[in-house]
């Protein structure tokens, strides 16, 4: 005894009409969400991340190496060991700082896709 009258059905049919004018194609919902998606991403400002905010200078490494070389020669030459020592220790730090330097201005140049992440293709010839 699950009749529905003819008033009761009216609605009904009203909401499923409405409903199917509703349906977009995929198209239209693949572009809408598209834009939307643009829309977002312009407004939201793009950090970079750690490996482009550090900036290292090669020649900062190279600051300290020279001069630590330069110590560690007059104290070998001196035989003074405690020099010699001091100058290998800044000599280590700037090798360390520039080789560290040179690394990280290579990884960010290849994730900005101003190198290639590979080796390098042999050439015919």
């Amino acid at each position: 005894m699950n009749t529905v009258s003819e008033e009761q059905a009216k609605p009904r049919r009203k909401r499923a009409r409405a409903s199917e004018a509703e349906v977009e194609s995929p198209a239209d919902a693949a572009s809408e969400a598209t834009e939307v998606t643009t829309a977002v991403a312009s407004a939201t400002p793009v950090r970079p991340g750690l490996l482009h905010r550090i900036q290292l200078d090669p020649a900062t490494g190279l600051a300290f190496f020279v001069p630590g070389l330069f110590v560690m020669a007059v104290g070998g030459a001196m035989t003074w060991h405690w020099i010699f020592n001091l100058g290998e220790g800044v000599m280590l730090l700037g090798m360390t700082y520039f080789v560290a330097a040179v690394t990280l201005t290579a990884l960010q140049q290849r994730s900005q896709g101003k190198r290639p992440s590979g080796p390098p293709e042999p050439q015919a010839g």
